[in-house]
């Protein structure tokens, strides 16, 4: 062959080619940072509103914060829940001369962060694609979908305008940044072992202490491994056969599991104390809870104006399965879509994994614990199961009908930004 023929560049088609992927890529990423600038923008006159529920009595103590000192007295004296929150509280020192007067600058710093963690969850989308393969196309704009969606939803604004609530944002970033940990380590697992395992035992360890020290629900990161290994991954990529994976499974994901179970039969009898003073009981907190999950599920999947806001002192109390009536109905559609879920977890695990994902991170404040009934901010980190599965189910549709369910995502995102701007 002749030199001057090996030395000229490829052919043009060959070129467009390959930019045509690069073009894309490039595409969704502006996308996904326009979504970004002009979700913050939906926010900022929503960032005006006054302080709210418990902002007063955990932050009151910054304004005694004026040097090392005293903000170390401030972050070590948390009493919102067992661990005292420091991290949380550390990064409210950060706006210790903003109080009490400028609400604004602490809910401005909230907004920041849900928008970082919407570009976290656009990584994990990204590695989980990477694991599924084939079975999602155009993975950066699936992923770049999918934060948009979870970033515009208007049932998680309330948790970015209650300054307090930046405890549950900040939490839900260390365990995304340790989901992130954890995939880069399993997807390096079959090609360096030992570098994977590493990986892996630094985002469960190191997510799990941040995320925990930030709010008590953190404790759940090794529960969001579980779930999602043994309910998507392994049928798409396998390690659980692997005899080094069980035994790092045992002491890094079974082992805390057991810690979280067992402090929690060592606080039992404190839990059950404590309904004397609220105006339920433990089997009505549980009836109650059957219809505000399938509620929460509901404003998730179906937004409306109607409900959106951090009040919801009125809910109605089940006292049985019958009173109300609802309570029967929502425990029936909550069976059938286990059933479902289940029997089809073969041929299409992301149903299941959803499912597992969301009830999996209502396990702490919805469930035994003597909280409050309603909070929209429990559905931070347990809305992307079921936001992540619609996304699947529309994008990877059929050939005949790609147009029309990708169409359908788009009008979606659009009402989540005009309900977003109206709550």
């Amino acid at each position: 062959m002749p030199r001057h023929y090996l030395l000229s560049s490829p052919p043009k088609k060959h070129q467009n080619r390959n930019l045509k992927p690069l073009l894309s890529e490039l595409l969704a990423g502006l996308a996904l940072y326009c979504l970004a600038f002009i979700s913050f923008h939906i926010y900022l006159p929503a960032m005006s509103s006054p302080w709210m529920f418990d902002d007063i009595q955990n932050l009151s103590g910054l304004a005694q914060v004026n040097n090392t000192e005293t903000a170390l007295i401030f972050i070590t004296s948390g009493n919102a829940g067992a661990l005292g929150r420091p991290l949380a509280l550390a990064s409210f020192v950060l706006n210790a001369s903003d109080w009490p007067l400028d609400a604004y600058a602490f809910k401005r710093i909230n907004v920041l962060i849900h928008i970082l963690n919407a570009l976290l969850l656009t990584k994990i989308c990204l590695q989980i694609s990477q694991i599924l393969d084939k079975h999602i196309s155009k993975p950066v704009w699936f992923s770049a979908v999918v934060a948009c969606i979870w970033m515009a939803h208007p049932f998680l604004a309330s948790t970015s305008l209650m300054a307090i609530q930046r405890m549950t944002s900040l939490s839900a970033t260390f365990c995304l940044l340790g989901i992130i940990t954890y995939l880069h380590g399993r997807i390096q697992l079959p090609k360096t072992e030992r570098l994977g395992l590493i990986w892996m035992s630094l985002g469960i360890s190191l997510g799990t202490l941040l995320a925990t020290l930030t709010k008590e629900n953190g404790a759940l990161l090794p529960l969001f491994i579980v779930i999602l290994e043994f309910t998507l991954l392994r049928y798409y990529q396998d390690i659980s056969q692997v005899k080094t994976f069980r035994l790092w499974a045992f002491i890094f994901l079974a082992l805390p599991l057991i810690a979280l179970l067992i402090y929690f039969i060592i606080r039992w009898p404190s839990f059950i104390s404590t309904y004397e003073i609220r105006a339920f009981n433990l089997q009505e907190r549980l009836s109650t809870e059957i219809v505000i999950l399938f509620d929460y599920l509901s404003n998730i999947l179906i937004p409306s104006r109607a409900g959106v806001g951090p009040f919801h002192d009125d809910f109605t109390i089940s006292k049985s399965l019958i009173s109300p009536i609802t309570t029967l109905y929502s425990l029936i559609a909550w069976l059938m879509i286990i059933f479902l879920a289940i029997s089809i977890r073969k041929k299409t695990p992301v149903l299941l994994f959803s499912l597992c994902w969301f009830l999996g991170g209502h396990l702490l404040e919805s469930t035994f614990i003597p909280l409050e009934l309603y909070f929209e901010h429990r559905n931070y980190l347990p809305s992307i199961g079921p936001l992540f599965a619609l996304c699947f189910y529309l994008w990877n549709g059929t050939n005949s009908l790609k147009i029309l369910t990708r169409g359908f995502l788009t009008i979606y995102l659009a009402l989540l930004l005009f309900l977003l701007q109206e709550s």
